[in-house]
């Protein structure tokens, strides 16, 4: 796969707000490149309907170019996608058995693997760090005095963890702040307006809304304790086993996505204005979103170190959950696609 990046545009940008995520994995210099879609000699498929939850980040870019192009349909598929507020929600749909198919990011997708019924089937996106700000208050003077403090947090997201992890960093035991929980980053915003919060790690449209805020101040993004993150395509356990057919047909769809992005939409053009229509949301503000991102379907070890960091982080959190990152793998389907495109044994 060849690896895509967009610069970010200048001017005002309205970010979405979404799942926060990333991982202390660094994004990988070298990637394969299939030459030719995978549907080149396409036999004729039965057909088959599933659901795929996405997130509003629109960080799921194989997930749409497959559905802008028609690359679902040449394999049989009727695909719905859904949109969610965050990461979570997929995986929580896909649970409950209204979607068969989630996109999440690393930490938090880890959160919902604990009841054995989904797994990780590809890698989608590999993003630089920096998506996290932290915003404080006007009267905290700055990030060492965050003692005695409260700090607002997303639970169970990436954000979740970029706050005790700069915690630790810091050198602040993390009972010596009070964390309060909100469900999303604008709640964590106008915690900050109305003297909730003393301080929080914001991401998305949060930062500038933020920023909006009088007396909050910008002043670390989360590349001090991450250098990378993950979005992975996750299918139901029920699919995988009873219906591996179609979690290959909708990855070879995917595949052909990626080589259509990469050869004919270099600067995401076309498909961003499909997920902003999607979305309902700015053109700019996708497109500033998928700054530093490189979209891809595949797996490879520095996806794994990534889910094996975040799975010890979880476990030293709630330790009679602990979590086995291999029992969740199941890449059978992506081999059969293409081999290269799994780089792990």
């Amino acid at each position: 796969m060849r690896r895509i990046r967009w610069a970010a545009f200048s001017g005002v940008v309205l970010l979405l707000s979404a799942a926060c995520t990333a991982a202390e994995s660094p994004v990988p210099t070298t990637s394969v490149a299939p030459a030719t879609s995978v549907a080149s000699a396409a036999p004729s498929y039965a057909p088959a309907s599933v659901v795929i939850g996405v997130d509003a980040f629109g960080g799921a870019v194989p997930v749409y170019a497959a559905q802008q192009q028609g690359f679902f349909a040449d394999y049989g598929l009727t695909v719905r996608i859904d949109t969610y507020s965050v990461g979570l929600d997929t995986l929580n749909a896909a649970l409950a058995g209204t979607a068969d198919f989630g996109w999440a990011f690393d930490y938090g997708s880890l959160g919902a693997m604990s009841a054995d019924q989904l797994r990780y089937v590809a890698t989608l996106s590999r993003n630089q760090p920096g998506f996290h700000k932290l915003a404080l208050a006007a009267d905290v003077a700055g990030p060492m005095d965050l003692a005695g403090k409260r700090l607002g947090i997303v639970t169970g997201t990436q954000q979740h963890y970029v706050t005790l992890a700069y915690l630790d960093k810091l050198g602040i035991a993390r009972d010596e702040v009070e964390l309060v929980p909100f469900g999303a980053v604008l709640e964590i915003v106008a915690g900050l307006r109305t003297d909730q919060i003393d301080a929080a790690w914001v991401f998305g449209q949060g930062v500038e809304e933020a920023q909006k805020v009088e007396g909050v101040t910008i002043v670390a993004d989360d590349g001090e304790v991450l250098t990378g993150g993950r979005g992975f395509l996750i299918a139901t356990r029920k699919i995988v086993q009873e219906q591996p057919d179609v979690v290959e047909r909708v990855l070879r769809a995917l595949v052909d996505a990626e080589i259509w992005v990469a050869a004919n939409d270099a600067d995401f053009a076309v498909t961003a204005a499909f997920i902003a229509d999607e979305l309902k949301a700015p053109v700019e503000g996708v497109l500033a979103n998928l700054a530093s991102t490189e979209v891809t379907v595949s797996f490879d070890q520095s996806d794994l170190d990534t889910l094996e960091r975040f799975a010890a982080f979880r476990t030293e959190l709630t330790p009679d959950k602990p979590l086995d990152v291999d029992t969740y793998l199941a890449l059978d389907s992506l081999r059969a696609v293409d081999p290269a495109r799994v780089g792990i044994p």
